[in-house]
């Protein structure tokens, strides 16, 4: 039974991954940092120095001192505010708290609920992105691997997610996910991996 369920899935993966496919990310959680001292907070526990990043949404690792915290995508939707996007909300919450009386004029907020969010994968994502331009829209390179999501108002979750399987995009769940991420060469679980080789992910 375990083998056919495999073969199924198999199956339904390499069939997705000739086409586009849309995951629902919108129950993952989401962090406001807003404020004049939102990049130095988020610099507090991010191995990269987010200053010096360019794109408007990209991955990063926290850690406090030698501890892993998570791998986070990171949206900067202006200069002032960023979302953190994670599995570990409360804790990177109450980390942030922790320290934010030294980024005066800083808000952290739980906007979980505010925002949606959905990733796109297969092998005619790319190009089916390449020539629309759009404010929700965004690139994304996970550890080398890149893709598109979208981020936008929660009141507009249910007419994208309609959309997108309107137009013949397949489901995907967040099972059939990690498989895109693992066949792409996207480690999971790097609070299990040696720092060392943790770190070499974003040199």
């Amino acid at each position: 039974m375990q083998s056919t369920n495999i073969n199924l899935q198999n199956k339904k993966y390499h069939q997705i991954k000739r086409e586009i496919g849309i995951c629902n990310l919108s129950n993952v959680g989401k962090i406001t940092i807003y404020g004049p001292g939102a990049i130095s907070l988020i610099n507090h526990y991010s191995i990269r120095d987010i200053s010096k990043i360019n794109d408007s949404a990209f991955f990063t690792i926290l850690m406090k001192r030698k501890e892993f915290i998570d791998e986070v995508l990171v949206i900067k939707l202006s200069h002032l505010k960023f979302i953190l996007i994670t599995n570990e909300n409360k804790k990177i919450i109450n980390l942030l708290k922790k320290v934010k009386r030294k980024f005066p004029m800083t808000t952290i907020d739980d906007c979980t609920k505010s925002y949606c969010l959905f990733s796109f994968h297969g092998n005619k994502e790319k190009e089916y992105f390449s020539n629309i331009s759009s404010s929700f829209l965004y690139k994304v390179t996970h550890q080398n691997y890149d893709y598109h999501i979208i981020f936008a108002s929660s009141h507009s979750k249910y007419s994208i997610h309609d959309y997108f399987i309107n137009l013949g995009f397949f489901e995907i769940n967040l099972e059939m996910r990690k498989i895109f991420l693992y066949n792409n060469n996207v480690i999971t679980n790097l609070k299990e991996i040696k720092k060392k080789y943790r770190l070499n992910t974003y040199i």
